[in-house]
């Protein structure tokens, strides 16, 4: 099997503050196109101001639960945060952004609504209500401390376009994350699709309390390079959001045992052309998409020969592991059982 050697990389990189084209324009939803007009209510920041009050939209927005709140004063100030933005009719990357955040609040465990704050915030405010947004959170059986965000289709453009969200249709928008400190005006850009430990470990950072030096140490302790498997490496990076692999049934099926039950061509083909074999109304794929119907399967641009080897590595961890049940003898020879 082919191996790869995978090295850490740092993947944030600092926001520039400069509101660099923030004249005066907003940015108003109409027929899935952005359409910039004037309003002289929308303020700018000057290129050394930080994030702040004087700057982030306190507007008004509501959750997945239907409960209000005003953008910055409720949400923001004082508050460390990660912000990103989705869709609930997205097919492809935003379930997989989701899934991949769903696992970086596993990661971040109970600090996640106490030291952390996440907020998905929809760019399509006139499909997504309070409704949509709790059957896409439920989905991903999302914890406390994260929040999906609706509003007003025109208070919604404003938060998107202050905080860098500025595409013009809704399949350009951005899948990176915000990562902000308003105590500290510190606000930075990371992505969900490198090393979740280290993304953890960068969001971690953000409180003056962590002790970066233990982390430091740890991360020192380490090989530069580790050795995965190419299967691994996907199901990791594509996968395991919403499958698992003998862990039970998440946003998708578990995978155990998946390469005995199901024919080899049919993964190969469900894994790399997903979207083709519903269009052909594939009765298992069907059946799949009648069954778990949060999120269908996307089309994640993965090739036959990248199937093969997640199929590969699913195949190999759902093989029975050794007992770890020893014999014992005494100094005569005799069997006896452990204690």
């Amino acid at each position: 099997m082919r191996r790869l050697k995978i090295s850490r990389l740092p993947t944030a990189a600092v926001v520039a503050m400069a509101a660099a084209g923030a004249t005066g324009l907003t940015l108003a939803w109409k027929s899935s196109v952005f359409t910039p007009r004037t309003d002289a209510s929308f303020s700018t920041a000057s290129a050394d101001a930080r994030w702040g009050g004087s700057y982030m939209p306190n507007l008004p927005v509501v959750d997945q639960d239907g409960n209000k709140f005003r953008f910055y004063d409720d949400l923001i100030k004082g508050r460390k945060v990660i912000i990103n933005f989705i869709y609930t009719s997205c097919s492809q990357i935003c379930p997989l952004t989701t899934s991949r955040l769903a696992i970086l609040q596993e990661k971040l465990g109970d600090t996640v609504g106490r030291d952390f704050f996440m907020y998905s915030i929809t760019i399509d405010p006139e499909h997504d209500g309070p409704a949509e947004l709790k059957k896409h959170a439920d989905a991903f059986h999302v914890g406390p401390g994260w929040r999906f965000l609706t509003g007003k289709p025109e208070d919604i453009a404003e938060i998107r376009y202050k905080l860098g969200e500025r595409s013009k249709t809704l399949n350009d928008h951005k899948q990176e994350i915000l990562l902000g400190n308003d105590a500290t005006g510190s606000w930075s850009r990371d992505s969900v699709f490198g090393d979740v430990d280290q993304l953890a470990l960068t969001i971690r950072s953000m409180d003056p309390d962590f002790r970066v030096s233990d982390a430091l140490v740890a991360s020192a302790a380490e090989p530069a390079g580790v050795e995965l498997a190419p299967g691994q490496m996907l199901f990791a990076s594509m996968c395991a959001g919403c499958h698992t692999i003998g862990g039970g049934d998440r946003t998708g099926p578990d995978l155990k045992n998946v390469a005995s039950r199901r024919d080899h061509s049919w993964l190969q083909n469900f894994i790399s052309r997903p979207d083709q074999m519903f269009a052909r109304l594939d009765p298992i794929a069907t059946s799949l998409a009648q069954r778990y119907t949060a999120v269908r399967m996307p089309n994640l641009g993965l090739s036959l020969s990248d199937a093969e080897d997640v199929i590969s590595y699913v195949a190999s961890v759902s093989q029975p592991q050794p007992s770890t049940h020893v014999v014992a003898h005494d100094l005569k020879g005799t069997q006896r059982s452990p204690e």
